[in-house]
């Protein structure tokens, strides 16, 4: 995967749903403090529903910066609904993405 792709996916070019979850696996894999990838290859689970998703809910959380939005976000109605998901909610998660990594950072 490349970085074009990321950006793609955070501009709506392309669709999570269009990434395969193995691609995903392998970037959080090579890079496992890159905290966007860890964010995508967890919502890529949960739309799977996949049996793994917990294990990567800890891993994200541990990777991740400030907790509280994360938090927000897998608790939002937008990621608990089914996996056909409505254009708003992928504004939505695009939204707080662009907001957690654009944001300055504090110590």
């Amino acid at each position: 995967m490349k970085v074009a792709d990321f950006k793609n996916i955070i501009t709506k070019k392309i669709e999570i749903q269009d990434i395969e979850t193995t691609t995903l696996k392998s970037v959080t894999d090579t890079y496992p403090y890159f905290q966007l990838a860890q964010v995508f290859y967890l919502a890529k689970l949960k739309e799977e529903s996949s049996f793994k998703y917990n294990k990567q809910l800890k891993k994200t959380a541990a990777h991740t910066k400030d907790r509280s939005v994360l938090f927000e976000y897998i608790t939002s109605p937008k990621f608990i609904q089914n996996k056909n998901s409505t254009d708003q909610s992928k504004t939505d998660f695009t939204t707080t993405i662009e907001n957690v990594y654009t944001s300055p950072l504090t110590s």
